[in-house]
């Protein structure tokens, strides 16, 4: 592992059509960065501080993330976080947690290779988000720095909403392809037609 190179998932889409850089609508691909499943009882005090000493970030509450510097740690469910990293820190961290656990149930996956990652930005982003899913994409309903489950073009996702107008949409490495055309059809109306 003497040097880890961030792959690229989308990589057959004709030049000048992928990514998506037509304002006010940014959508392109995230180069492979380190996610590690983390899983113990969330009402377990000595779980909650093996993951806090481990990952250098306070436990964050439902739908919210807690980052700082390279990693940002999100609860993703009643007994699961994700933890996010640079993709050269990903073992580290995986090693960090396991041995915080050793004695507990709770349990550190790595699953960096098993998700691909879109950025949606700027001033369109949220009516771009709206037509993938049923979620709430206002300020007040969505704000920056919480993460949520749900379905994205019909497909398993989670969503964070990271800076004004740029959210993250993780799914499963298999679904590139398909979530990719389908952002690509989806991005039309956004274009401006005189670029066109």
């Amino acid at each position: 592992m003497d040097k880890l190179v961030a792959r690229t998932t989308v990589t057959n889409a004709a030049p000048g059509v992928w990514p998506v850089e037509a304002l006010p609508l940014s959508v392109k691909e995230v180069p492979l960065s380190g996610i590690i499943r983390i899983q113990g009882p969330a009402n377990d005090l000595k779980v909650v501080a093996a993951i806090e000493r481990a990952t250098g970030l306070k436990l964050p509450t439902s739908e919210a993330y807690s980052e700082s510097g390279n990693r940002r740690l999100a609860r993703v469910g009643p007994n699961e976080w994700l933890l996010f990293t640079d993709l050269l820190d990903e073992q580290a961290a995986v090693n960090a947690l396991s041995v915080q656990f050793a004695s507990l149930f709770a349990t550190a996956t790595l699953i960096s290779d098993s998700r691909v990652v879109f950025a949606v930005s700027h001033t369109a982003s949220s009516d771009f988000m709206a037509k993938g899913c049923g979620l709430d994409f206002h300020p007040e309903a969505f704000p920056t720095g919480f993460m949520r489950s749900t379905r994205f073009a019909g497909l398993p996702a989670a969503i964070a909403h990271v800076a004004a107008d740029t959210y993250l949409v993780y799914l499963d490495v298999s679904l590139a392809q398909f979530a990719m055309s389908w952002m690509l059809d989806a991005a039309d109306e956004f274009k401006d037609p005189a670029l066109h």
